[in-house]
């Protein structure tokens, strides 16, 4: 036999916002790494701009100081977003100032100020908020506000002003394009593809970096081999690209509304005298009420033998789900079994109040559910910890030993009854309502 010991497991792989003490990385590197998403999204944003100041230059006789005004603000909003993006200011405090902020000016008399004012300050939320979203996972969506204002106004400027409304007004939905409009729906949609692709770009270089021993700089990573532009991948892109396009311009001529309404700004609208207040018929309100009361009254009885299904709903939901974590009626890789099987474990920490915060690493949620159980004069769980290491391993893909899934099972059942165990009988009948994440 040999005396070689074997090698010491790898240490656990966690994205840098999960691990402890790692210093926050350089402006350089982050603005390295998110060169391609912060381009692509200024891109659409400059072009946005263009567009609507040569639409206004062209049409908008008088509007253009309305115009400036809005690129000024947007640019310094998203400036002053994408910084802040970069020092890593939690989503929520950005997101609170800028709609708070927005509240506050409208609550203290920004509507009075005129138009101008009103542009500046909207503008300057809405891209404040925007430009910090282009660097975090969710919110996609909402950094489209401003560009999509731009190139909306100017879309249907044009379409309007090249007269073919009139064909769409009588029912030729189809006619309002024409090679020009087609031409700036086509590159709208061609940039935000591309800020998507430079978002999930950065996010992987991030992730990548942080998944090492040692911190990982950009040309570290790029000589590793990063996600690169394929050829594949460029047709994928631009077929996306060309579909939306298309089922874009063919649906949106539908949701446009076919007939002016009186009052607006091409139809006058002619003056209607002032409608006869009938008055009030107490009597035939008094009958409504008893008739609703009788309807509501028949109804009740038909639905009451379906209350206990209604009350039965959460625990028959609990104990199928248990059923399918402990011991699955089908068959299910080995990753899906230990996820299953940790899912089986969270919900009894979740019944003792034990449950791992938000974003917690396992060993840490294991350490603080034993913390708390000392603290509380509890015995301590049983299997917890074990469990929490094999799924660690699983997870991670460091390996699946021979047993390990069999051990895993043994541990988790233990941890589901030793971390239950002092809960009184009362906490127990409640838990079985309680509700379960998804």
């Amino acid at each position: 036999m040999s005396d070689v010991l074997p090698p010491p497991p790898p240490s656990m792989i966690l994205p840098p916002r999960l691990v402890h003490g790692v210093a926050r990385e350089p402006w350089r590197e982050t603005l390295a790494r998110a060169r391609w998403a912060l381009g692509a999204y200024w891109a659409l944003l400059v072009s946005s701009w263009a567009v609507l100041l040569a639409t206004s230059l062209r049409w908008w006789h008088g509007d253009e100081a309305v115009v400036w005004v809005l690129i000024a603000a947007s640019a310094v909003g998203v400036s002053c977003g994408n910084a802040l993006a970069i020092a890593r200011v939690r989503p929520w405090v950005v997101q609170a100032a800028a709609h708070g902020g927005l509240a506050l000016a409208v609550l203290g008399g920004l509507p009075s100020q005129g138009g101008e004012a009103i542009v500046g300050v909207v503008a300057f939320a809405w891209s404040l908020a925007g430009g910090h979203l282009t660097l975090q996972r969710r919110g996609a969506l909402m950094t489209l506000w401003v560009p999509m204002i731009c190139w909306t106004a100017a879309v249907v400027t044009v379409i309007q002003e090249r007269g073919h409304l009139r064909a769409w007004e009588v029912g030729r939905k189809s006619s309002v394009w024409d090679p020009l409009t087609v031409s700036l729906l086509l590159l709208v949609f061609g940039e935000f593809v591309l800020f998507l692709a430079g978002q999930e770009h950065y996010h992987t270089q991030v992730w990548q970096s942080g998944a090492a021993a040692s911190p990982m700089h950009l040309t570290q990573h790029r000589d590793l081999g990063a996600t690169r532009i394929t050829k594949r991948g460029v047709f994928t892109v631009l077929a996306l690209v060309a579909l939306t396009t298309g089922l874009g311009a063919r649906i949106a001529p539908w949701l446009w509304r076919t007939e002016r309404a009186e009052g607006s700004r091409n139809t006058p609208a002619p003056a209607q005298p002032a409608p006869d207040v009938p008055e009030p018929d107490w009597d035939a309100l008094l009958r409504s009420i008893q008739r609703a009361a009788r309807e509501a009254a028949r109804q009740a009885r038909e639905v009451l033998p379906f209350v206990p299904l209604f009350l039965l709903d959460r625990p028959l939901r609990r104990a199928i789900r248990l059923r399918h974590y402990r011991r699955p009626l089908h068959a299910v890789s080995p990753t899906e079994r230990a996820s299953n099987l940790w899912r089986y474990v969270l919900i009894a920490l979740g019944d003792a109040q034990l449950a791992p915060l938000r974003g917690e690493p396992i060993e840490h949620a294991v350490e603080r559910a034993v913390e708390l159980r000392t603290a509380r004069h509890e015995p301590l769980p049983e299997g917890l910890a074990e469990a929490a290491e094999i799924y660690q391993r699983v997870r991670f893909g460091l390996g699946i030993p021979a047993g390990a899934l069999d051990a895993l099972q043994q541990h988790a059942e233990r941890a589901y009854v030793t971390v239950r165990a002092p809960m009184t009988r009362a906490a127990r009948v409640a838990s079985w309502w309680r509700r379960l994440d998804a």
